[in-house]
């Protein structure tokens, strides 16, 4: 990923006026976010995740329910996937990553999905030597 990509995605908050804005930087991001996590290169999914974090949840405001559970869904498995991922550097930042959605956004996610990642966090990845 370009770093001026990751820099205007870390304007993205302040830039965060409205429906429209969410609607174009789900638009942006959906495409690089989800080929990038995909990619054997582990330093463009650090950068992967890294946007995630900024940017999470991902969402175009006029989705329907059905589809932004699916989205939020898919955003899930793509943390749990980088928690577990063979790459010590990867697992480092996914840990960041995590931890900032669960501080901000703890009540959009299920419980089981909560309980899931604190457990990752504490049984498994606290104890990581890598």
């Amino acid at each position: 990923m370009r770093p001026d990509l990751y820099v205007f995605a870390g304007v993205k908050d302040p830039l965060k006026l409205g429906k429209a804005v969410d609607e174009m930087l789900a638009r942006i991001y959906e495409p690089i976010l989800w080929r990038s996590f995909k990619v054997a290169n582990a330093s463009i999914r650090v950068q992967a995740a890294q946007l995630l974090a900024e940017a999470f949840p991902v969402q175009n405001p006029e989705a329907t329910a059905k589809e932004f559970e699916e989205g939020l869904t898919r955003q899930i498995r793509v943390l749990d996937a980088l928690l577990k991922d063979p790459v010590p550097r990867v697992r480092e930042v996914a840990v960041h990553c995590v931890s900032r959605v669960l501080s901000v956004y703890m009540e959009l996610l299920p419980l089981h999905t909560t309980t899931s990642f604190l457990g990752l966090l504490i049984n498994n990845l606290s104890m990581d030597a890598a």
